[in-house]
């Protein structure tokens, strides 16, 4: 069957008349080769996501009725249960949780990947109410691991034109990972001010292990771990960041990190500055 050549192949193959009758041959072919390849690897991208995606669902179903079951037996449904038997099926829990959680990353990635996801309802309010409610989510980590949390809002409070719902997502995910890399007895803070040029700023600062000023792009690529040296319970899917970036863009804002090695890290999220008062409530 005869190759159809794109019209950009034409135009780059017009631009040689001068070269010879087997050049231009070579020039075709080279081009239809390059084709073939983008074509295989785009074909490649879609099968890897539609597999990932077919596996999460399988996955997570069962799952599903496995923690229904867990609780079942927490609520003694089936009798009382031994202080040891309790504490097996409660390590059950969060071992369901955690997997929970991957497959959920995996799921929002994919989504996001292919362009599903990225609807974002933008309005104006107010960044701190909008993040206050977050600490008492990390409560439970912070005091396991002896970590002093510092909010600093500035005044008058900032506004920003944005998806609240994703603003909480990217702040939550940054929390978390700023508690899970932070030693004990180390701090975690989170900051937001008015910057002098259309955007509001929300940095969030751990005292942790800090990130290799080569990783600092590539922690937002998916699957990467960055910190690496961390304990093997601390690491997740690589995901987070990913996600958070894109959403981020999505909402046509930025995130980026600055750190180095042993330093702790500061990661910040820009958003558009809303114009006009913010809504009152989150």
């Amino acid at each position: 069957m005869r190759i159809r050549i794109s019209t950009e192949a034409n135009k780059r193959v017009a631009s040689r008349s001068g070269k010879s009758e087997s050049e231009k041959q070579a020039l075709l072919r080279q081009l239809e080769s390059e084709r073939a390849l983008r074509e295989s690897a785009e074909t490649a991208s879609r099968a890897k996501s539609e597999f990932l995606a077919v596996l999460s669902h399988e996955l997570r179903t069962p799952l599903q009725a496995l923690v229904g079951y867990t609780d079942l037996l927490e609520g003694g449904v089936h009798g009382p249960l031994t202080a040891v038997q309790l504490e097996d099926v409660r390590r059950m829990q969060r071992s369901e949780q955690h997997l929970l959680r991957v497959l959920n990353s995996v799921l929002d990635f994919l989504k996001l990947d292919s362009g599903v996801g990225r609807e974002t309802e933008p309005r104006a309010f107010s960044v701190p109410e909008v993040l206050r409610g977050l600490h008492t989510l990390i409560a439970p980590q912070l005091e396991a691991n002896r970590l002093a949390f510092v909010s600093k809002y500035e005044d008058p409070p900032p506004t920003a034109w944005a998806d609240p719902a994703h603003v909480q997502q990217i702040v939550l995910n940054l929390l978390s990972n700023a508690v899970k890399f932070t030693p004990p007895g180390g701090s975690v803070e989170v900051e937001t001010t008015n910057g002098t040029d259309g955007h509001v700023a929300i940095r969030v600062r751990d005292t942790g292990i800090g990130i290799g000023p080569d990783m600092l792009d590539a922690v937002f690529e998916p699957f990467v771990q960055a910190r690496g040296q961390a304990r093997t319970a601390q690491r997740g899917t690589g995901l987070g960041l990913a996600i958070s970036r894109r959403l981020a863009a999505a909402m046509d804002g930025s995130l980026f990190a600055e750190s180095s090695p042993g330093n702790g890290s500061t990661f910040t999220l820009l958003l558009r500055k809303a114009d006009g008062e913010a809504e009152a409530s989150a």
